[in-house]
């Protein structure tokens, strides 16, 4: 099989300038497979249902997490780890109720709180901005950046993301409602909140609609967003639309996704920096199936000002290692993408995962009205892996099988991470098919074929990890946060 290099990802750029980024937030990096390090934080007793968790990152040797609640009055706590994964030092904070943080950034040596709320007398919805140091020394407080006149709702109304190699901080909202459209604006700051950029689109409102995606890269914006009518969860409802901002051009492009004929049930994009394009992909399928017939990728050349798309129908050698040689009734579905990878020669590796949520409904005979209650189950099964070279041609594809059911818990501790090195990519992920969990790499080698790692083994850890929220915070770095049992939440830091 093919041998591919992929882009490598900047994590320290006084260090490695040269150096690329190259996954979405929720994605890892790693490096050698083979001689895993591993340390564990010092664990922290959990209070006041405080049990979600977000890791923002790292920086100057120390670790950053966010772990917070969602009562009525939101609790807050971001802490300081240092070299040691001793807790150096917190910031603790509640949130009223007619305040809601929108989003929480650790870029360039500073932390970011963004928070909005109504102001019934301005009659304005208002972005306002916290900002402190490394050591939660404050800076900046209660600033207010936007006025929108979109009045707050349930929706989430900001939309905001960082650009690491720049320093640069993206926003994306709705100004205001007219003749069945949404003005929807955009801001580029920098650390010191001066803006650099601005600029507009418009979404028609006679549907139902929906941000997906927003990205802050190079000199691209890139936004993916789709409409549908009546219910949201039927994919065939559902339209999905790109628009990229070339700053360097300062033009705007729009492209629909989905014909009379296809529809997606979701994109995702990725920007290749060296070669300086856009790629979006996603799995579709064929209108009156809900079956994945292939996948399909758009991509723009930023260099030419050119775009080129393609279609690529699943392979009958994939088709039998999902189903079996011998299936020829079942059908490939319930797939969505979860991650672009960016080869060094223009192609890229496409990963997709099976997920799907099964609702039960029975009769609880142990109320006195016997009254009905419902079960969700989360399942989310193999990953495919799909290497796609410059011409649209699949180099190789892969299955990596696993099986994670799970009752009414959202699959919190289910799904995947996918990580990379130059010449590796592996998966990790939690096989909680046995009495007690262990965390999985299971790594696709330079010839193609597949290691699997176990990273920590249950019978010597009593708790959970939730590998789905990892993140690369250095060059050989990954954290994953998690509980153990008794102690509380802790995060185990894996050195590549």
């Amino acid at each position: 099989m093919k041998k591919n290099n992929y882009i490598l990802p900047v994590i320290n750029l006084m260090i490695k300038p040269v150096q690329y980024i190259f996954f979405v937030s929720l994605l890892l990096y790693s490096s050698v497979l083979t001689a895993q390090q591993t340390d564990w934080s010092e664990p922290q007793k959990v209070k006041d249902k405080i049990i979600y968790s977000e890791v923002i990152g790292a920086n100057n040797g120390n670790y950053y997490i966010i772990r917070y609640n969602k009562k009525s009055k939101q609790q807050f706590i971001i802490e300081k780890y240092d070299k040691t994964l001793r807790l150096a030092k917190k910031l603790e904070f509640e949130v009223a109720k007619n305040i809601s943080v929108e989003k929480i950034l650790l870029l360039h040596g500073k932390i970011f709180i963004f928070s909005v709320t109504y102001n019934s007398e301005l009659k304005k919805t208002q972005l306002f901005v916290n900002v402190f140091n490394d050591n939660f020394t404050a800076i900046i407080k209660d600033q207010t950046l936007i006025a929108s006149d979109f009045k707050y709702s349930n929706r989430k109304n900001f939309y905001i993301s960082k650009d690491m190699i720049n320093n640069r901080i993206l926003i994306v909202y709705p100004e205001n409602t007219k003749n069945n459209s949404i003005l929807y604006k955009l801001s580029i700051l920098n650390t010191d909140l001066q803006k650099l950029y601005s600029n507009s689109f418009v979404i028609d409102t006679e549907k139902n609609y929906q941000i997906d995606q927003y990205q802050l890269i190079d000199s691209t914006i890139a936004i993916v967003y789709k409409t549908y009518k009546g219910n949201s969860d039927d994919p065939t409802n559902e339209r999905f639309y790109l628009i990229d901002f070339d700053l360097m051009r300062n033009k705007q492009t729009q492209y629909k996704f989905a014909d009379d004929t296809i529809f997606f049930n979701n994109l995702l994009i990725k920007y290749d920096i060296p070669n300086r394009t856009l790629i979006c992909s996603g799995y579709f399928s064929y209108l009156g199936s809900e079956n994945n017939a292939g996948i399909a990728y758009l991509k723009l050349f930023k260099n030419t000002d050119s775009a080129i798309y393609r279609s690529i129908r699943f392979p009958d050698e994939l088709k039998n290692s999902i189903l079996g040689k011998n299936n020829k009734k079942e059908k490939i579905n319930s797939y969505y993408p979860k991650g672009i990878i960016v080869r060094d020669d223009g192609g890229f590796l496409f990963i997709g995962e099976y997920y799907k949520v099964q609702k039960e409904v029975y009769t609880n005979y142990s109320s006195t009205s016997n009254m009905y209650d419902v079960k969700y189950y989360y399942n989310y099964g193999n990953a495919m892996l799909l290497s796609i070279d410059p011409n649209g041609k699949i180099d190789w594809q892969k299955v990596i099988r696993k099986d994670q059911v799970s009752m009414s818990d959202d699959g919190a501790f289910s799904s995947l991470s996918v990580a990379t090195t130059d010449i590796k990519v592996a998966l990790l992920y939690n096989d909680i098919s046995r009495t007690r969990t262990n965390l999985i790499f299971n790594a696709v080698e330079p010839n193609n074929t597949i290691n699997n790692y176990i990273i920590v083994n249950g019978n010597s850890f009593n708790g959970s990890l939730i590998p789905k929220l990892s993140k690369q915070v250095g060059a050989n770095e990954i954290i994953v946060p998690g509980f153990e049992n008794k102690k509380g939440f802790l995060f185990l830091r894996i050195k590549i």
